[in-house]
């Protein structure tokens, strides 16, 4: 006769394993610490945009390198300093 035993055992790592699974974030935003703030999250996310709009006008020769490096150095300085 067969033992049913571990049966139970088993389901209840499924049920664990589900849980974790149905908590995972697949939504490709990179993760933020959990001391930061929801406004600074949202501004890096913002300023990481700029940057690629910005290499994106400037790949399309909308403006001069000098210009890019300049803004480019700018939106960086912020987005290190929030991140402190």
């Amino acid at each position: 006769m067969a033992s049913h035993a571990g049966a139970g055992s088993s389901r209840a790592r499924g049920a664990q394993l589900l849980e974790v699974l149905s908590k995972l974030d697949i939504s490709g935003r990179t993760p933020a610490a959990t001391t930061r703030p929801a406004t600074d999250v949202e501004a890096d996310e913002k300023d990481a945009q700029k940057l690629k709009d910005l290499y994106e006008m400037w790949d399309a020769d909308e403006m001069p390198t000098r210009e890019y490096r300049q803004k480019r150095r700018e939106i960086e300085a912020r987005m290190k300093e929030r991140q402190k």
